[in-house]
């Protein structure tokens, strides 16, 4: 489930982590101030309903959105069958659903590779993987799977902003990469986005 409100700022890589809660309680505040500063508004209004209702989490949250839907109960019927987690296959196949609803269109998807200098989509959504050992030759790419996170990013004015489920907002890129270190799985080492799929709004629609 999405912890309260807003979390945090920056881009630059994490120190060394001494204290761990103390530095993500720090970020923590960071984005929270950094959040009522710009009077920066919560995009969904139901992310704590929607997910002690059923499990809704990064996936459908950041593809509700992307798709400028007025709440997280709107795109359950694009994310069926619902299995707690949403992989790249499932995360096209609910675009697919949107497109055939005359809610979106889906104009490129594809993997990421590490270091690509441009993985942000005009608008759509990014899976973020999350950096560690389970990501080493040899090791099984199940590991490396259930280490992702799904958010949604849009250019605005040239400038790439990103949805994270967690605070429930649009933030600036640079200020999502910094905060984002509060989520990483235990002995994580960094982020990197792996997976694009481009959205095309209809006229007259944003997210």
């Amino acid at each position: 489930m999405p912890p309260q409100l807003s979390l945090l700022p920056g881009l630059d890589p994490a120190p060394p982590k001494v204290d761990t809660s103390a530095r993500e309680d720090a970020l923590t505040a960071e984005l929270v101030e950094y959040c009522s500063r710009f009077n920066l508004p919560a995009v969904l209004p139901d992310t704590f309903e929607a997910a002690d209702a059923w499990g809704a989490n990064c996936g459908p949250m950041s593809l509700a959105a992307v798709l400028g839907l007025p709440t997280v109960e709107a795109v359950w019927p694009l994310v069926q069958p619902f299995r707690g987690f949403m992989s790249p296959t499932d995360m096209r196949t609910a675009v697919r659903a949107a497109r055939d609803r005359g809610l979106c269109e889906m104009v490129g998807q594809g993997t990421i590779g590490l270091g690509d200098p441009d993985p942000w989509p005009m608008l759509g959504l990014v899976r973020i993987q999350w950096l560690g050992k389970w990501c080493d030759p040899g090791v099984n790419p199940r590991a490396a799977y259930r280490m992702t996170h799904w958010i949604g990013a849009r250019d605005v004015l040239g400038a790439t902003e990103v949805y994270d489920a967690t605070p429930n907002r649009w933030l600036p890129l640079e200020r999502w990469a910094r905060w984002c270190e509060t989520l990483w799985p235990k002995r994580a080492t960094g982020w990197a986005p792996v997976t694009r799929i481009d959205v095309v709004l209809p006229r007259g629609a944003r997210p």
